[in-house]
């Protein structure tokens, strides 16, 4: 494996940190055009990090987040637009408030509200997207796994599935 300087973000993170269940939900014209454009840059993000596109990341409400680490998510990152800068104005605007709710209710139960985090980066950047997932991988891999996780569920899937329609196919 190469080094992050040469753009192998997932060679920074420890091996059982692949093991970790990373949710990206990212908005469609920043965050999702940026993942994919780090994929062309050649700068993969860690493997951890199972991506849902949507067409804006207003479409999030706290339930979605909270579905996620239900299902045994080890962490949450959101990834919008720069603030200002949203296709769909306030979008991301919302998506922070949503975000810090969520935090605050982490904290509340006895959760790091450190699993959850929103990330503005402008598309397609995919050298700022694999430098945040990157950071945010090992961030939750110095947490470890979840609490609340469960062998026998997919977050991936469960939050798919929370959001509907709203999210859209990636590939």
């Amino acid at each position: 494996m190469g080094d992050a300087q040469n753009g192998d973000v997932g060679s920074r993170i420890a091996d059982d940190a692949a093991e970790l269940r990373i949710i990206g939900l990212a908005c469609n014209h920043c965050g999702y055009a940026s993942a994919d454009s780090a994929g062309g840059l050649r700068r993969a993000h860690p493997p951890a990090v199972h991506m849902i596109r949507l067409p804006c990341t207003g479409r999030l409400e706290v339930i979605h987040l909270l579905k996620a680490f239900e299902a045994g998510a080890d962490g949450v990152m959101v990834v919008g637009c720069l603030e200002g800068d949203c296709s769909f104005m306030t979008g991301n605007l919302w998506a922070r408030r949503v975000v810090d709710h969520v935090k605050r209710l982490l904290a509340e139960l006895g959760l790091e509200p450190e699993r959850v985090e929103m990330f503005n980066i402008p598309g397609p950047d995919g050298a700022g997207f694999a430098a945040a997932a990157g950071a945010f991988a090992e961030r939750i891999a110095a947490l470890g796994p979840s609490p609340v996780r469960r062998a026998d569920a997919d977050p991936w899937r469960a939050t798919r599935v929370a959001l509907g329609d709203d999210a859209l196919p990636t590939g």
